[in-house]
């Protein structure tokens, strides 16, 4: 009898403890149509993060495996995951790890499209969640900057190309920590910068201690105190693009985007 209690107390606190974990996790879709004289094919890929996702193959979470390779003919879009030492293809779904240090993070994403002809036009889930501060979507193995194929995921771009060789891309997307308030977006129109355009140097405006500027790919680029509501940052050693500045106070913190232009 004390045994068979033991066990049901044991099972009561496993089941408790899985239940009261929230898993969190920020999706969106990726959608490709492919425009050919034979006629029009759609596919697409869902990216994003979860805490029960793992950097490699996760068939629970709907990643679905192809091996060893995509199949050559048709259209198919799929994707490639960071695993280390290995080669693993993705339809479906390509999810990584939802990070909880309390930091803002960038993942990018590998997306593949076989595709021969015609044209490709690629669009997204139409509503940008809160958790995502800003993607591009730039074709493969360049640096952002000098990307031939280049475009903002949730502008009012229409994306398409007639390129057959451009058959990899690069999804990048710049995730807000899990510590961001959901009125963040309020919060980033008090981060002022000055002047227009961002060039050798930017004066930013707001309550904070110091500001931090981050590339695309997570860098960070460079960072300033700030005195009297003011942090004065040299940016003449950065390259022409988008980047993100953070304005913070202790726990706070306030973002914007802006682009530097030469």
């Amino acid at each position: 009898m004390i045994s068979r209690f033991l066990i049901v107390i044991c099972l009561a606190m496993t089941f408790g403890t899985t239940m009261t974990e929230a898993q969190q996790q920020v999706r969106f879709r990726l959608t490709m149509v492919n425009t050919t004289p034979l006629g029009t094919a759609t596919n697409g890929i869902f990216l994003g993060v979860d805490t029960a996702a793992t950097i490699d193959y996760d068939r629970t979470l709907g990643e679905v495996s192809i091996f060893p390779a995509p199949p050559p003919g048709g259209f198919l879009v799929y994707s490639q995951p960071p695993v280390p030492n290995d080669i693993v293809w993705l339809q479906d779904a390509d999810y990584r790890p939802y990070r909880r240090d309390g930091q803002p993070w960038v993942d990018t994403f590998m997306v593949g499209a076989t595709w021969n002809g015609g044209t490709l036009r690629i669009s997204w889930s139409t509503q940008q969640p809160v958790e995502i501060d800003s993607a591009y979507i730039i074709n493969f193995g360049v640096p952002f900057e000098s990307a031939g194929f280049k475009a903002k995921l949730w502008s009012q771009e229409n994306i398409s190309t007639n390129n057959p060789s451009w058959t990899k891309f690069n999804v990048i997307v710049w995730f807000r920590p899990p510590t961001s308030s959901v009125d963040d977006k309020h919060h980033r129109s008090t981060l002022v910068a000055r002047p227009l355009p961002f060039e050798d140097v930017v004066t930013f405006q707001g309550e904070g201690t110091d500001v931090a500027l981050y590339s695309m790919d997570g860098r960070m680029v460079g960072t300033a105190p700030c005195q009297d509501g003011e942090c004065v940052l040299m940016t003449a050693h950065l390259t022409a693009g988008p980047y993100i500045a953070e304005l913070r106070k202790g726990t706070e913190i306030v973002r914007r985007s802006m682009v530097i232009r030469r």
